[in-house]
């Protein structure tokens, strides 16, 4: 894993496309020449290879004519083989980002218009706006089923949610995720780890190009004892809402910082656009 910066993360937030669901859109590309066959393709790595090369085996290659990654399928064993992994992936966005690997569960809507929320959308409304326990169980259920299913996710001991700001009242539904997930896989749970040495807005109220200064005035650390058990090891970290990828990937180099070796994020849902909550 790369290190993480803000001109990393500034440099990632700007190219397109930053998101991919093979729910939506197929990877698999049909070839107009005769007699030539099918290939898949994408147009990043980040996220996506990890996850699909240890998954199926094949291999990405970049073809810098396109500006993509893609290997050919040869035969129809191998679409198959292919098709098998975009249906077991279902609604997952994968994200193009600084972590070692970043995956949403679902969008929170299924357009931009209709005000309809996906499946997982609804459990992550209900859960946060109205702190339901049902949908927090079930959320926590389909991040844990993720996490089992997911190479790289599964094998880390360490799970961590991005920290309430501080002087938080109301409940915290990534910190509930958290030691959920901590309490069902057997997981250590940081969360309780992290540190402020200094306030912090609520990232909603300020405009996308003043989130990572509020989150560096904030002064995020972690605990010696926290240090301790992250050195050297991966962690999965949790959140409920991924937007703009400010916080995640700012925990995250935090969380780097201090020794991890391997980030892996995983969030319940990926907002439709990055530069607000609609």
């Amino acid at each position: 894993m790369l290190r993480i910066t803000s001109e990393y993360f500034s440099e990632q937030e700007a190219k397109s496309p930053t998101r991919r669901s093979f729910a939506q859109n197929t990877g698999i590309q049909k070839n107009k020449k005769p007699g030539a066959c099918k290939s898949f393709s994408v147009r990043f790595k980040e996220s996506i290879a990890p996850i699909y090369e240890a998954m199926t085996s094949y291999s990405l290659r970049h073809n810098p004519n396109f500006d993509n990654y893609w290997h050919p399928l040869h035969s129809d064993a191998d679409v198959f083989a292919v098709e098998e992994w975009e249906r077991q992936q279902g609604t997952r966005v994968f994200l193009r980002d600084c972590l070692s690997c970043s995956i949403a569960l679902d969008y929170n809507f299924t357009d931009n218009t209709s005000g309809i929320h996906t499946a997982i959308g609804q459990l992550e409304y209900e859960a946060k706006s109205n702190n339901d326990a049902s949908a927090i169980g079930q959320l926590g259920r389909h991040l844990s089923a993720a996490i089992q299913s997911l190479p790289f996710y599964k094998n880390a001991p360490l799970v961590a949610a991005v920290p309430a700001r501080p002087g938080k009242t109301s409940p915290d539904l990534p910190t509930a995720l958290a030691k959920q997930l901590a309490a069902s896989l057997g997981l250590t749970d940081l969360t309780p780890h992290f540190q402020y040495y200094g306030p912090k807005a609520q990232l909603k109220e300020l405009p996308l190009d003043e989130r990572w200064a509020a989150w560096e005035g904030a002064r995020l650390s972690m605990s010696d004892a926290g240090a301790a058990l992250l050195k050297d090891h991966s962690v999965i970290l949790i959140d409920d809402k991924y937007q703009s990828g400010v916080s995640a990937n700012f925990v995250a180099m935090i969380l780097q910082q201090h020794g991890a070796a391997e980030i892996y994020g995983l969030y319940a849902v990926k907002t439709l656009r990055d530069k607000d909550n609609t």
